[in-house]
């Protein structure tokens, strides 16, 4: 219950629109942008950020590359 008003009373402060879902993919998350210019788009950074950025790499890194010519 306590809880609930304190979600409340964040959300009430800062705009609905600050209430949203994480953007990871396998992640059904939600949180509340705290952020000065309000731009978090994972619930936890360090987790759910974490996982993309790894995934971003790993495709790179995957990726064939097309520069220089192979003799």
């Amino acid at each position: 219950m306590i809880c609930g008003i304190g979600i409340l009373g964040a959300v009430h402060t800062l705009g609905e629109q600050r209430f949203r879902p994480c953007t990871a993919p396998t992640c059904r998350g939600v949180f509340i942008d705290t952020t000065r210019p309000g731009r978090r788009r994972y619930c936890m950074p360090g987790l759910c950020g974490n996982r993309i950025n790894v995934a971003n790499h790993r495709a790179r890194q995957a990726a064939p590359r097309g520069r220089g010519s192979a003799q």
